[in-house]
């Protein structure tokens, strides 16, 4: 993040990255208060697709996301 002081961010899934309803919640909101911090969540499972939504708004700055998945290849 830069410089942000609030915001929430939460994992969502669906059956195909191209859905268009309401994508389910994986875990809580993964939530921060001060600027400059990182954090890290962790999810287990068997998801056709994955998303971050900002699901509280980010003040005062940015927010830098990524999603890391492996597939059993």
């Amino acid at each position: 993040s830069s410089a942000s002081a609030a915001g929430a961010v939460q994992i969502e899934t669906a059956s195909d990255y191209v859905y268009t309803g309401t994508w389910g919640a994986v875990g809580s909101p993964i939530a921060w208060a001060a600027n400059t911090s990182q954090k890290y969540a962790s999810v287990t499972g068997a998801f056709a697709a994955l998303r971050l939504r900002i699901s509280t708004t980010v003040t005062s700055g940015t927010v830098s996301a990524w999603v890391v998945a492996s597939s059993p290849g």
